[in-house]
């Protein structure tokens, strides 16, 4: 009676264990940290412990369109254009923060960076990502010299910073990895930009390039979504991302009033962070009260007593800084 007992047991545990032996369902189990495999240390390569966590950066540029059509009315070739000045640029430093290219869309790029298990040394991938977004904008401001000197139109790009505390989903198509996670959609968020706020002249002469708004209760069901946003060659962080931002360094909180927006003070939190080959670099994070607005008439009509987040790049802000510490 016990070994039937046992035998059930035993039975019953191995209904639970699937031994794969087909090299898709390999490849789709170890992405997804659904595989059991028994390694010696000196066989498990770092690239390979599990994914732990990940922050995710979309830069969505605009007016492409436009450019396309005029450098194409002047004999221009676009692609060509856009491939050396953008997009090869922007490859070229993925390795210096730890990223990888996960897909292109049409003008926009999204962009990822994993923390492994076991890695702690490199567990900082919303610093590194606040680095990497900062480097694509002096790759579009190199652009924008290039089209003044070729008179064509400047271009325009909106980033947005979002984390995740769980490791990504992964399909494969073919030897493609595709990655599936909600950290994508709030990048593409936060990225994005409303277009009668992208036009306010006020918002474009401010030291700062993202501003957020929650729309009236009166005016949501007529918007698609919650909340409006101003992100000219901005850098936006989304709340988890900021918290786990300070986690990762040592920041310094400051209040002050910025120069060219000295109305009020400011809070700002600034540290440096390391980049993969360990060089260190300032970080400027504004904290700023999320404002309610109505969408009739663009005006603030209250305040939610919540705040969003910016990475600062405005050069004159951050020398200020630099020179009070």
């Amino acid at each position: 009676h016990r070994d039937l007992c046992n035998f059930n047991l035993i039975n019953n545990a191995i209904s639970y264990v699937n031994f794969v032996n087909d090299d898709t369902y390999l490849k789709l189990s170890r992405a997804n940290n659904s595989l059991y495999e028994f390694l010696l240390p000196n066989e498990q390569k770092p690239d390979d412990m599990p994914i732990i966590s990940h922050t995710v950066v979309k830069a969505d540029v605009r007016g492409s369109t436009g450019i396309v059509n005029e450098m194409k009315s002047q004999g221009m070739n676009p692609a060509t254009n856009f491939s050396l000045n953008f997009f090869d640029p922007i490859t070229s430093i993925l390795s210096r923060f730890g990223a990888f290219k996960i897909f292109i869309e049409g003008d926009a790029i999204i962009l990822a960076l994993y923390e492994h298990e076991s890695q702690p040394q490199n567990w900082y991938s919303v610093a590194r990502a606040c680095g990497l977004a900062m480097s694509i904008l002096l790759v579009v401001q190199r652009y924008n010299r290039k089209n003044v000197a070729s008179r064509l139109p400047l271009l325009e790009i909106g980033i947005g910073i979002s984390y995740a505390g769980s490791a990504p989903t992964f399909f494969f198509d073919e030897d493609n990895r595709i990655m599936i996670s909600p950290a994508i959609n709030q990048a593409d968020r936060l990225s994005g930009c409303f277009r009668p706020l992208r036009d306010n002249t006020a918002l474009k002469q401010s030291p700062f390039n993202v501003f957020v708004y929650e729309i009236a209760a009166a005016d949501r069901k007529a918007s698609a979504g919650q909340y409006v946003r101003y992100n000219v060659n901005g850098i936006e962080l989304s709340d988890d991302a900021f918290e786990k931002l300070q986690k990762e360094i040592q920041m310094q909180r400051l209040e002050l009033k910025a120069p060219g927006a000295e109305d009020e003070p400011h809070q700002l939190y600034v540290g440096k962070f390391p980049t993969v080959s360990g060089t260190s670099h300032q970080l400027v994070v504004r904290q700023a009260p999320l404002p309610i607005m109505s969408l009739g008439n663009l005006e603030v009509t209250g305040t939610t007593g919540r705040h969003y987040y910016e990475v600062c790049t405005n050069p004159a802000l951050l020398r200020y800084i630099k020179d009070l510490r």
